[in-house]
């Protein structure tokens, strides 16, 4: 008999226990929610497509392109022309193997150059990412200091991008944010400030990407 209540004190003990913690948990969370304030979010990639200064980059990038492509297509004409000129050029020709080492040296240049404005466009692209990601933290930085809000949370699309089970696996695995009432989402408050700050500024060309640039030999 003593045996039976000594075991159902124990027990009862260690349960109480278990509540105990789990209740202290609880409130340890709370307090803890409590203290982040007011939270807000964001969807930085739609901020990204629709920033006026992203839109003119993206026209500066498509005419930087179509330049490269003008300039390739003469330099792929003149490396066309001279091999037409060595395949007519008798073997006994004085002027053979000077005409070939152009042809070499064409070849050479054409390749620097197109891996040249291959890493130059990356960089570009790489370099007005960051800045417009800077511009879109010191906009939300300011409006959190403005309107109180302490958290800011990345707000990503909901829509899962295409049908391959791993890439659908991978995308909900990198999904944070899983809902926020409309009321808190500042996207649109933080692309009308950006969008505000660039067009009161005087428009000036922001790549500076030259297709037309020599390479050494």
């Amino acid at each position: 008999m003593n045996r039976t209540w000594w075991t159902g004190l124990l027990v009862g003990g260690a349960v109480s226990a278990v509540v105990l913690t789990a209740v202290t948990g609880l409130k340890a969370q709370n307090r803890g929610a409590a203290s982040l304030g007011r939270v807000v979010c964001l969807d930085v990639i739609k901020i990204f497509n629709e920033y006026q200064r992203h839109k003119d980059l993206d026209e500066e990038l498509r005419a930087a392109k179509e330049d490269m492509r003008n300039e390739a297509e003469r330099r792929v004409g003149q490396i066309d022309s001279l091999q037409a000129t060595l395949d007519a050029m008798s073997p006994d020709d004085p002027t053979l193997l000077r005409r070939h080492r152009e042809m070499l040296q064409l070849q050479l240049d054409y390749k620097n150059w197109s891996d040249l404005m291959q890493a130059e466009m990356a960089r570009e692209i790489g370099v007005w990412n960051k800045r417009t990601y800077a511009e879109v933290l010191a906009v939300v930085e300011e409006l959190a200091q403005r309107e109180g809000f302490d958290v800011a949370l990345y707000k990503s699309s909901p829509e899962l991008l295409g049908f391959d089970p791993e890439a659908i696996q991978e995308q909900i695995r990198l999904r944070k944010l899983l809902y926020s009432n409309p009321e808190v989402d500042i996207t649109q408050t933080v692309l009308d400030a950006l969008n505000a700050n660039y067009r009161a500024q005087p428009r000036t060309q922001m790549l500076q990407i030259s297709p037309t640039l020599q390479t050494v030999p």
